[in-house]
């Protein structure tokens, strides 16, 4: 290779350094890079060679990627075409030289001096003709150091324009010549077609990573092991080195080694740096949205403000090799980022983050979404960890205070206000996702008329927040689902690509559950598209799309069966005017002409869906029907049974084809059709046989397939329409979807919360959907990833406490503690304050004249509240065993408990002293209640005893000279547990309510009953006086209740009548306002005096309270399920 004068020897490119042994020193000016050892990039070097030998290419670019060994590919090209050419020429262009000054060396090396006078043209045409004289190969290596940075792609830098001219003449002038342009971009403007072409390089693939000299010959590696690294460094060779030096670390193990990195390199952090230096302001800013998304977008997605056109930025980002393009199918090119790129984008905008500056932060903020809306489950699960988290930790470390953190929030948001106005953004709604990370009092913040865009909205967090005037557009919803759901996919025709879309045809999710609603929802981004009936409380039992998804059947618990068009405003079709018994499961024929429906009592029924009849009516089974299926040419349909059979039925006699019936111990699942080896459809039944999955063969009762399946119970399975798969989930609540061409495991897919119910395929087969008790899921066949959850988190009250007429305290499962307050002039509650705990607590209880908050829970441990200084009264206080009963005095002095191993423990409130503890009873106490003036303790039992407790302030005790800690009395005669227990007249008249059905009026001191009243069939769930000191008992059925007065055995009045069994009822401190909530969720406040009704409210709803007057971006089936969820338009 003959050198240029007076040229230095060309820098050996960074990516071959890792895979190239030093070679031995070469006369001044050649390539130091020993290309004896080349391995890898076969067809590179003959893709090369035959653009340049057979298509006589004048000029090839070589772009590529930093370190992807451009310069190691140039220079064994130029070792293997050598004999092809009268001279090989190398010329590194790091040195920025003048295209004169080049044109005029290239002369010189050819041995034709150039004119001093003559120009850049003259010099190119002078060049051209010796080009074509002799057959010259020119590398010219290094062409980035050309290009303007912070620029687009390929942008020539300052007086260096003059190299379009020179290209330009080397590719479409005429000579036997070729010109290798090395670099990482193509030069703008230059059109890569005719003689010239732009060969892209590319990073090893995962099989040549393996034959890389840079890797110890002990390594251990497999072949997942070099698909993982590939996926990790993007196959670039000069990533290899930095890797190699910590093999040794990792025991020279492949695998343990990539585990072991838990934060970038350092060496790759600086060559990413070094790759993005040269971007310009716009294309830094579609890197980030696109690595802030972690998933691809289309172009017509971006958010970024771009300067010009935004396809410019993007071609420019696609010529770097910084952007890939995924064509999702023919209409639909998305943009994605290399792993590794995007991963170091998402650090950098970390690190990068302006904590210190509120304005620029609130732009930052206001640019990029932490959260997209519309993203597949897995990715909003990546971002807030890679985002949201992190983000929220620095910005709290920041702020450690949470007050600090409160007013940065609401500073904020006020300049968000401001600037959303402007022009709309993502600030609001990240702010307010941080602030609900930090739990900070969202019912303080102002949120009105915001701009709310990603914004997570699904959690109970916003009850009682005022969202009036906000923009929900992309926001994500609560949803409502209820249990059992039944599910089924509409798909919408669409004709066949080379790419098909990932998601598949996927176009509504219909979800029907026992509460009775039908929602249909559009996976594309999660929201609700309709809601035809969510308000029915008959529930759905079945649903089925046709298959053109046009339209919608639905069989109900009450024995109808609804068509829903989706296309049309009109209400559904009944197609069962006279009832018939409840449908289990529903299916369309191939056609959509027939509709087939299966009963809970074993009949088929077949619907002409043209005219409306019933065109058939069979006794199927002796038990219900469970599954149907039509055979492709729809002559044919096949059920299963509760009764273990499978039946094929030929419809136009509606006689049985083939009848299967499994072993005794077998378990019937589903049934489907096959395509045997001559082309004819094959009926199929699937279930279950001592451990494994079997399908049989209905003709000849045969088994065909066998999986091996190791789960005792199966709880559901479903067939894929194209036969090829099939998901099992099973008692241990976990999902697997096997290939049934090869028997084998294909995705066992992350574990669920609950059981999976149900299961299906959308038409394509691409797609299978799972549901379970207030969940329903998709999920990617192919791949095993979850694409779309819907889920709805149930927030009942796990116990209440009556404060006041105006306040009540509720205790939940996710470990709060909420204070409703009747909100001034207006008909609902809102939670003022929540309280965040530790662990979950079981008990509450409130009292004293500051009305502290006592919490206890099953671990023993009671903590105080005190609301009107928003602060925690002292440690946390501790017993042995789980707290079963709490009472405050009403002074606020002493604190009572009793725990399960039967203690009673006193405290003394405000010197945090424990009084006394003792052993009270041989059971947990269940009921606890100081005397009016605080003077004496009463503790009942599951023992059935009450025990009388003096308190320091008794001014009978230094007369009786008893010990603190000793009970006075003890009060026996129940037969069965004292849970409810009222007293007065300083602790010398005591009720107490038994599950014997009895009220006792105790005389305390003789230690006699009074009075004693029963119930008469009647649950006892209270006992207090009234205002004139007669004694009232609080009784009734699971679903009603009275108020009796016991002297005279007189009943005073009803106060509730319950659809729903009830499940608490509480007294205030004064016994003058009760308390009751039912399993409906409704809440009702009464005075027990006269039966006055106060209030109905509800607390288990995730937007109750929530004012949404005002708001847009929301759909009016999507405000009418937001007000059933408590929000307030």
């Amino acid at each position: 290779m003959a050198p240029l004068p007076a040229q230095t020897a060309p820098p050996v490119d960074q990516g071959a350094a890792s895979a190239a042994v030093p070679a031995p020193a070469q006369k001044s000016g050649a390539p130091r890079i020993d290309v004896s050892d080349f391995r890898g990039r076969a067809d590179d070097v003959d893709r090369i060679s035959q653009l340049i030998r057979q298509d006589a290419c004048r000029l090839v670019g070589l772009v590529g990627i930093p370190g992807v060994g451009k310069t190691w590919l140039a220079v064994k090209l130029a070792e293997q075409l050598q004999g092809a050419f009268e001279q090989v020429v190398y010329r590194s262009l790091s040195d920025r030289p003048d295209p004169w000054d080049l044109v005029t060396e290239l002369l010189t090396a050819g041995g034709l001096p150039p004119s001093p006078e003559g120009n850049l043209d003259r010099l190119c045409a002078d060049l051209i003709q010796q080009l074509d004289r002799s057959r010259r190969l020119l590398v010219l290596d290094d062409t980035d150091h050309l290009y303007q940075t912070e620029a687009l792609a390929g942008t020539y830098g300052p007086g260096l324009q003059g190299y379009g001219t020179f290209l330009q003449a080397i590719g479409t002038q005429a000579h036997r010549s070729c010109v290798l342009w090395v670099g990482r971009t193509w030069p703008q403007g230059l059109a890569a077609m005719g003689r010239t072409r732009c060969y892209r390089v590319r990073g090893f693939p995962p099989p040549d990573l393996a034959l890389l000299p840079c890797w110890p010959a002990s390594l251990v590696a497999t072949t997942a092991q070099w698909q993982a690294l590939h996926t990790y460094l993007g196959g670039v060779p000069k990533l290899m080195t930095p890797l190699v030096s910590r093999l040794k670390f990792a025991g020279y193990d492949l695998g343990r080694c990539l585990d072991n990195l838990t934060a970038p390199l350092p060496d790759i952090t600086h060559y990413l740096d070094q790759w993005l230096a040269d971007l310009s302001a716009n294309e830094i800013a579609v890197l980030t949205e696109l690595a802030l998304a972690h998933q691809a977008k289309l172009p017509e997605q971006l958010l970024a403000p771009l300067d010009g056109s935004a396809m410019a930025v993007v071609e420019s980002l696609f010529e770097r090799g910084l952007c890939q393009l995924r064509v999702q199918d023919q209409s639909e090119v998305s943009l994605a980022l290399p792993h590794l790129l995007g991963a170091h984008l998402c650090d950098r905008w970390l690190q990068t983050f302006p904590i210190d500056d509120p304005q620029a932060a609130l732009q930052r903020l206001h640019d990029y979404p932490l959260l997209q809306f519309d993203a597949p489950e897995p990715i909003q699960q990546q971002q807030r960890q890679r985002l949201l988290l992190p983000l929220a930790a620095a910005l709290g470390a920041h702020l450690p205070d949470a007050k600090d953190r409160f007013d940065w929030i609401q500073t904020q948001l006020r300049a968000s206000r401001a600037l959303g106005k402007q022009q709309p953004g993502h600030s609001a709604g990240n702010l307010l996702n941080l602030a609900q990370h930090w739990r900070l009092p969202l019912v303080d913040l102002d949120c009105q008329g915001l701009t709310l865009w990603g914004l997570d909205l699904q959690s109970d967090d916003w009850q009682g927040v005022v969202l009036s005037g906000s923009d929900l557009t992309q926001v994500n919803l609560a949803k409502p689902l209820g249990r059992q759901p039944v599910m089924t996919i509409g798909t919408r025709p669409s004709p066949q690509s080379v790419n098909p879309n990932p998601h598949g045809n996927a176009n509504t999710v219909a979800v029907g559950d026992q509460s009775g609603q039908l929602l249909l929802w559009r996976p594309q981004d999660g929201r609700l598209q309709a809601g035809p009936e969510f308000d029915q409380p008959s529930p759905i039992l079945a649903v089925a799309f046709s298959p053109s998804g046009a339209n919608l059947a639905v069989g109900r618990q009450d024995g109808r069966v609804q068509l829903w068009g989706l296309g049309s405003s009109y209400g559904p079709e009944i197609l069962t005017p006279e009832a018939i018994p409840p449908l289990k499961t529903l299916a369309y024929s191939p056609d959509g002409q027939v509709l087939a429906g299966g009963t809970v009592t074993g009949e088929l029924y077949l619907w002409r869906l043209e005219s409306g009849e019933c065109w058939r009516q069979i006794t199927a089974h002796t038990g219900a029907v469970t599954a149907i299926a039509f055979s492709p040419c729809g002559h044919y349909l096949t059920t299963a049974g509760q009764d273990g059979n499978a039946v094929e039925w030929d419809l136009n006699s509606g006689q049985p084809c083939h009848r299967f019936r499994g072993r005794v111990t077998a378990w019937l699942g589903t049934v489907g059709y096959r395509v045997s080896s001559d082309g004819e459809s094959q009926a199929i039944a699937i279930g279950r046989d001592e451990g494994q999955i079997l399908l049989w063969d209905m003709a000849s009762s045969r088994p065909y397939r066998v999986l091996v399946e190791d789960c005792d119970t199966v709880i559901a399975v479903a067939l894929s329409p194209d036969g090829q798969h099939l998901a099992v989930s099973d008692i241990q609540c976990t999902v697997r979807i096997w290939s049934v061409a090869t028997r084998q495991l294909c995705h066992h897919l992350p574990p669920f919360p609950a059981l999976v119910t149900a299961l299906g395929f959308s038409t394509d087969s691409r797609i299978l959907i799972t549901g379970g008790d207030y969940t329903v899921q998709l999920w990617h066949v192919a791949t095993g990833d979850c694409w779309r959850s819907w889920q709805s988190q149930p927030h009942p009250a796990t116990a209440l406490a009556l404060v006041n007429d105006h306040q009540i305290l509720s205790l939940h499962r996710d470990q709060t503690l909420r204070c409703w307050q009747r909100t001034a002039g207006l008909d609902h509650w809102r939670p003022h304050h929540r309280l965040w705990l530790d662990t979950p607590a079981n008990t509450v209880a409130v009292g004293g004249r500051q009305s502290v908050w006592a919490m206890g829970d099953e671990a023993g441990t009671i903590r105080l509240w005190n609301p009107a200084a928003h602060s925690w009264l002292g440690d946390p206080l501790r017993l042995s065993g789980a707290i079963t009963a709490l009472a405050l005095d009403p002074q606020g002095t002493w604190l009572a408990a009793g725990d399960s191993t039967g203690t009673v423990t006193l405290w003394h409130l405000p010197s945090q002293t424990r009084q006394w503890q003792h052993p009270a009873h041989s059971e947990p106490p269940t009921a606890l209640v100081f005397s009016p003036g605080g003077e004496r303790l009463f503790s009942g039992s599951r023992d059935r005893t009450i025990q009388v407790w003096r308190c320091p302030t008794d001014p009978l005790a230094d007369a009786q000279n008893r010990v603190p800690g000793q009970p006075l009395v003890q009060l026996t005669g129940h037969l069965r547990q004292v849970h409810c227990l009222w007293a007065w007249d300083a602790g010398q008249q005591l009720l107490s309510g038994s599950q014997d059905g009895t009220v006792c009026l105790w005389d305390v001191d003789q230690q006699k009953v009074q009075c004693q009243w029963t119930a008469q069939n009647r649950l006892i769930y209270g006992v207090t006086v009234d205002d004139q000191g007669t004694p009232l008992a609080i009784a009734g059925s699971a679903q009603t209740l009275e108020v009796w007065d016991i002297r005279r055995n007189r009943h005073r009045h009803t106060l509730t009548d319950e659809d729903s069994t009830l499940w608490q009822v509480s007294l205030s401190l004064d016994g003058q306002l009760l308390l009751s909530a039912s399993q409906t969720g409704h809440i009702h406040l009464w005075r027990v005096a006269t039966g006055e009704h106060c209030a109905m409210f509800r607390v288990d709803r995730p937007y109750e309270a929530m004012e949404i007057q005002g708001c847009t971006g929301l759909s009016p089936v999507e405000t009418a399920i937001l007000q059933t969820l408590g929000a307030i338009d």
